[in-house]
């Protein structure tokens, strides 16, 4: 299972090994305590990956999307990590 495709953009493609690693890398990135991360989101791998090494960090995730000015959201929730992917 792990060396079938995962995702499948036009311009990447994932086994479920890869995007396993990579997820467990955030993970790892986000550390033990748990945490708020405010996640600018793309349609993108990166968001994703961000998005699942959270969820799999026992963090919450606090989507918004990219771009946009969040000073309002970082003020009213505080979130400890603030993540652009």
């Amino acid at each position: 299972c792990g060396d079938r495709v995962a995702v499948l953009t036009d311009s990447e493609q994932l086994t479920y090994r890869v995007l396993a690693d990579r997820v467990q890398s955030v993970a790892t990135q986000l550390g033990e305590r748990r945490r708020l991360v405010l996640l600018e989101t793309r349609t993108d791998v990166a968001t994703l990956v961000h998005y699942l090494g959270a969820l799999a960090g026992g963090h919450v995730v606090l989507p918004v999307p990219a771009g946009r000015e969040h000073t309002d959201v970082i003020a009213a929730y505080r979130p400890d990590v603030v993540v652009d992917a």
